[in-house]
């Protein structure tokens, strides 16, 4: 039985190894006087495509086909043309101010409950609604511009055998793509050559982990010095192959995965398939920048919203700070009041319609109250006929008040000049206007070390009441 049992697994591992080299098998008929058709030597079948993550190298057209990867372009909005209005409206009552208003606005379109114009509730929250949804639209669209402006950062891939400019949102899984120094990487990407001996490369991760020290990358042996002459990246050459890796995932600093990787420089007479297995060494995050290296070539492996970056960004959700969370206990206590208030006014109503029930001299039913109730269903309309009366107890102007402040605090902050920063030309934005009162909330900032809080740019010391610069 052991003995069989090991035979079938020989033959089941030596099935699969011929497999995976089915997509090679044309590789030793190339002529090496004729260029190599990508798209000739890498049509899969359908018995070789298995449940894990895998490309094909500089073969767009496949990856599209046959894995359906999207390209590299990145949406972080709450809502769409045709989400917006509906979401934003159902979100705003989320907030039990809007409810409690809500709930005034409909009893005070009743006429036997309300004494009232309904338009003294309806128009208010109108209002309100209306701040809130425009306020929501507005961050919104500042999501969708820096969407947009990161989407159109251009970038150089290498398309039909040429160096083309492109913007990072066209990107594919699979592509070779050149990143020059001080610029981020567009997507996340396997490093196959650099500038620098052995095919090193320096990144900066600070807007991933806030870590400002430089990290060093190095490429695989069998790519690096290849793809460049005189410390110069070369202009023509033919790349195919594949590569299979973990699927998309959060975790940074990890890789596993191997590459078949062929390619053919203009100097070289033949190609060689080399089989590389790819870690984090290799591994160029989306986001991260290129310092001390003139410039990188690199494989797209994660794209979009399958990027590294991407799978630790949460998705965009409605917050509420700590003063709206203290306004809502405070709007429940005073609603407590109102209720008892109102059910202390339909008691001492009940008794005086009664007591006017049995000494009227005439048709009880038209001398007082409703004609055509009793007193205890006229003691039921009246507590929401006291409750409108006393809906002034909560102010809507409050609410009000509160939207546009926010609105202008986050106007100022977005212009305050105090705020640029002159070393990225940025100045500050704010993402959510509704967190505007925390900043006024800090009480400690715990850092990790002093060079967070200064740049490590330390020029005066205090000591005795004195300063003194160095």
């Amino acid at each position: 039985m052991l003995v069989s049992q090991e035979l079938e697994n020989k033959n089941n591992n030596n099935t699969q190894k011929d497999d995976n080299n089915n997509i090679y098998n044309k590789v030793n008929d190339i002529d090496n006087n004729n260029p190599i058709n990508n798209t000739q030597y890498l049509i899969p079948q359908e018995s070789e495509l298995d449940p894990i993550y895998k490309f094909y190298i500089n073969n767009t057209t496949s990856n599209i086909s046959i894995y359906n990867y999207k390209n590299n372009k990145i949406d972080t909005t709450k809502y769409t043309i045709f989400t917006f209005l509906p979401k934003a409206l159902f979100l705003q009552f989320v907030r039990l101010a809007n409810i409690y208003f809500l709930i005034c606005a409909i009893l005070q379109c009743i006429p036997i409950i309300s004494p009232l114009s309904p338009a003294t509730a309806v128009v208010p929250l109108v209002i309100v609604l209306s701040v809130s949804i425009i306020r929501e639209g507005i961050e919104d669209y500042s999501r969708a511009s820096l969407d947009k402006q990161q989407n159109n950062e251009e970038t150089t891939a290498y398309r039909d055998h040429n160096w083309e400019k492109i913007t990072s949102g066209e990107l594919y899984v699979g592509e070779i793509v050149e990143v020059l120094q001080d610029n981020t990487f567009p997507a996340d990407l396997i490093l196959i050559d650099s500038e620098l001996p052995g095919g090193i490369c320096f990144i900066e991760t600070g807007t991933l982990d806030g870590e400002k020290t430089l990290k060093q990358k190095e490429a695989p042996k069998e790519t690096r010095e290849k793809f460049k002459e005189n410390n110069e990246k070369i202009q023509k050459f033919e790349i195919f192959g594949e590569v299979i890796a973990d699927m998309p995932n959060p975790a940074l600093y990890q890789l596993n995965g191997r590459m078949e990787l062929s390619y053919k420089i203009s100097s070289e007479k033949n190609t060689e398939i080399y089989k590389i297995p790819l870690d984090a060494k290799q591994l160029l995050l989306k986001g991260a920048k290129l310092k001390n290296t003139k410039w990188i070539i690199g494989i797209v492996i994660y794209t979009g919203h399958n990027c590294k970056l991407m799978k630790n960004a949460k998705d965009p959700i409605s917050k509420f700070s700590s003063v709206e969370s203290l306004m809502n206990s405070g709007l429940i206590i005073i609603f407590l009041v109102q209720f008892i208030l109102c059910c202390v006014s339909v008691v001492l109503r009940g008794f005086y319609y009664k007591s006017n029930l049995e000494n009227a001299d005439q048709d009880p039913t038209t001398s007082f109250g409703y004609a055509e109730y009793n007193y205890i269903v006229e003691s039921i309309l009246n507590f929401f006929t006291y409750l409108l009366l006393l809906n002034t107890l909560i102010p809507i102007s409050l609410i009000i008040t509160l939207e546009v402040v926010k609105l202008i605090q986050g106007f100022f902050m977005s212009t305050d000049p105090n705020c640029y920063s002159k070393l990225r030309k940025k100045w500050l934005t704010p993402n959510s206007v509704s967190l505007n009162e925390e900043c006024g909330l800090v009480n400690y900032i715990f850092s990790d070390k002093t060079g967070t809080l200064t740049c490590n740019k330390r020029r005066k010391i205090q000591r005795r009441g004195k300063y003194y610069t160095f």
